[in-house]
């Protein structure tokens, strides 16, 4: 008899609050939150993107809006997510299939995790 076993990947997301700190003196709470709204929506909008143009082949457009994802993610402190980003942009760059897939799949994971918490004030959660 076949046995299927299930396996639950665990990713630690993390915002690095010493960046929203900053946002927040250099422009104030409410400006600093609009910023973050709009950067969040921002990398939603490369997220789907991207999952459309990697499904198309579009490597090259994949990777700009892949290394897009990951320096958004780095100027609003969501390390993880940009650190996956460029995993991405790594894997389309060689020819690893295998590789690239599960760098996508964790990128959408990470995206998903760490644009709740930042919108949510959260400072660390695991997934």
């Amino acid at each position: 008899m076949t046995q299927i076993l299930s396996m639950r990947r665990e990713d630690n997301v993390a915002v690095d609050t010493t960046v929203l700190m900053r946002l927040e003196v250099a422009l104030g709470a409410a400006r600093s939150r609009e910023i973050l709204g709009q950067a969040c929506c921002e990398i939603i909008e490369k997220l789907t993107e991207f999952e459309v143009q990697l499904e198309a082949g579009q490597r090259d457009r994949a990777s700009r809006l892949a290394r897009g994802i990951s320096a958004l993610s780095a100027e609003i402190g969501l390390t993880e997510l940009s650190r996956a980003g460029q995993a991405v942009v790594a894997c389309l760059a060689g020819d690893d299939h295998v590789a690239l897939a599960a760098t996508a799949h964790r990128l959408g994971r990470l995206s998903e995790v760490s644009l709740d918490i930042l919108l949510h004030n959260g400072a660390e959660k695991d997934v």
